[in-house]
This record gives C-alpha cells, structure tokens and sequence, in this order.
C-alpha cells in the first residue's frame, strides 16, 4: 500500500469538482449541489496555516495554536462559487489546485473573532483584509513557541538532533554544553 500525501488529497479534490460539474451538467441538474458539496468538503480538507495569527489568540492562549480557532479567511462558500467557474470558463486543472491550496488556508484566532468574521466572509465586495480590518482582529506573523538551547553564551533555536549534527557531538556531550534553555514565543 502506498502512502498518500496532503498534496494527493487536494489533487483529488479537484478531480471531484471537475466529476461533480460534468455530472451536473450531462444530466441537466442545476449545480447548486456540485456547489453544496465542494463547499462542506473544501472545510474538511486539511487546513494550510498562513503564518498569520491574531494578536488577541496570542494573548488569550499564551501562544498555544493549538487552543486556538482555525479561521477559514477565503470564504468557503465564495470559493466553490469561484471553483465552479473556473471550471466553467475551461481554467486549467493546476490553477483550480492552486486556488483550493488558497482556499485552505486559516489564520488563528480566537472563537469569538471567528464568529465576528462570519458576517463579512460572504460580501464579495471586501477582501479578507478588509473583513479583518472591519471586524478588529489585528494580525501578526506567528512562528509559534520555540525552544532554544543556550551554548557557550548563543542561543540556538534549533531541535537537541540539529545541534548534535552541527557540534557532531553525542546526545550527553551535547548536554554538557548547554547551560540554560528555555522556550519563547516568537512574533515575527
């Protein structure tokens, strides 16, 4: 058995889209239902983290992305509207997965930001950083918390197997050398 990547499934769910649109119309259906089922599956695809995290997530979490809400900011509805007629108007299959890459990216943020962007997502006249600026959520660059080791007065932002590769040391030399470590969050 081999092993599929994220790449696949999202190859595979542009496949869909393209069955989902020719099965609509061979059978002279209205493509309200391709629309309903590219929306609820683009929500379930895995989602891409932008690198962008609210300030307010930050604060509320103390920096743990995993407290925090995903914030689908394309919003999904728009993007199965814009898959189908992309489809509609022959784009290529490539331009369709680099949209549905787009489509799938969050930003953190907190559950009531997430809720106060829901009524800005479906107006096609505001961007997502227009809707962002509407609603308040202020955004940063967000590496997350990182641990550091600290080596003869540097602090290395790297993993104990990096910094055994570049001192080519074993794990109990490496743990000699480090005289403080520590974790930061790191805003970029």
């Amino acid at each position: 058995m081999t092993e599929t990547t994220r790449r696949d499934d999202y190859e595979g769910f542009v496949r869909v889209c393209f069955v989902l649109h020719e099965m609509c119309t061979a059978r002279g259906m209205d493509l309200d239902w391709a629309y309903g089922m590219i929306r609820h599956t683009l929500h379930d695809l895995k989602p891409i983290y932008s690198g962008y995290t609210s300030l307010q997530a930050i604060k509320e979490f103390k920096g743990l992305t995993t407290l925090m809400t995903r914030e689908h900011y394309n919003g999904r509805a728009n993007c199965a509207k814009k898959i189908l007629n992309m489809i509609e108007t022959n784009e290529s299959s490539s331009d369709i997965f680099d949209f549905v890459m787009e489509s799938c990216k969050v930003h953190y943020t907190t559950h009531a930001e997430n809720m106060e962007l829901v009524k800005y997502q479906n107006n096609d006249d505001l961007t997502w950083e227009q809707a962002y600026a509407e609603a308040g959520v202020k955004l940063v660059r967000y590496d997350g918390i990182k641990n550091w080791y600290e080596i003869e007065g540097i602090r290395y932002y790297k993993s104990k197997k990096e910094l055994m590769d570049i001192f080519d040391v074993s794990t109990y030399k490496l743990d000699k050398l480090i005289s403080n470590q520590g974790k930061e969050l790191m805003i970029m």
